[in-house]
């Protein structure tokens, strides 16, 4: 598979094949960073397939691009690193081993140190393994190298899919939203996530809400789980 397999398009494509494969014709969608930023072209391309929208840690596209700072920028320089041929290869190998335990000052990993030690113990090993596998890498930087060509790609129009995708993200989203950052992720800026919801939806003051959560990395999931476990069941028990 090349790069242009994972432009978000194909990306938000593929999730609504998956969804008509298992039998559904609606979903709620609940997603993290990568999840994430495809899940917000699926709710925009898609509307009438998805009905709820959970995402951790990733903004929507707008309004990270109305807001992007100098620091946002400091943030992301390994995405635009990616985009280099082997070098983003291997930049990922070495950043690899420290997404989740490396020191927790970066924001990257898990903060709590218990929870740090249970991911190592009982969860990295999975990762570890997936990571090896031939080929893991390249495929890893793809997602990245495929963004930014997909990004300038939809904001100039050069595909009708790209056409289509830009004229989506203006349309503005009426269905429940739920987003929780951490206040401390080291890739992503936290505010953001509570900015100019009236860029992307009709509703923003009655279906968007937003929380940050202190002392938390990028890894919400797993530093507060349980806090994570009831917003969502809180979510889930709107539909």
């Amino acid at each position: 598979m090349g790069v242009r397999d994972y432009a978000l398009t194909r990306l938000a494509k593929d999730v609504v094949e998956l969804v008509e494969a298992l039998g559904f014709r609606r979903c709620v969608l609940v997603a993290h960073d990568w999840g994430a930023a495809v899940a917000w072209h699926v709710a925009h391309r898609y509307p009438g397939i998805v009905v709820g929208l959970f995402n951790l840690s990733i903004p929507h596209p707008k309004v990270s691009e109305k807001m992007m700072t100098v620091g946002q920028l400091r943030k992301s320089w390994y995405m635009f690193a990616f985009q280099l041929p082997m070098l983003g290869e291997i930049i990922m190998a070495e950043l690899f081993p420290g997404i989740f335990s490396g020191p927790p000052e970066g924001g990257m990993a898990i903060r709590d140190p218990e929870r740090s030690a249970e991911f190592a113990r009982e969860k990295y090993g999975y990762f570890e393994d997936a990571f090896r596998r031939p080929g893991a890498v390249v495929a890893i930087v793809n997602y990245y190298r495929a963004l930014i060509r997909n990004m300038v790609g939809i904001s100039l129009g050069s595909k009708e899919e790209d056409r289509e995708m830009k004229r989506a993200l203006w349309r503005k989203l009426d269905i429940p939203v739920m987003l929780i950052g951490g206040e401390n992720d080291g890739a992503i800026a936290p505010k953001p996530l509570l900015s100019c919801q009236e860029m992307y939806h009709q509703r923003p003051n009655e279906l968007v809400t937003c929380e940050i959560v202190p002392n938390c990395s990028h890894w919400v999931q797993h530093d507060v789980p349980d806090l994570v476990d009831s917003r969502l069941t809180t979510f889930l028990s709107k539909f």
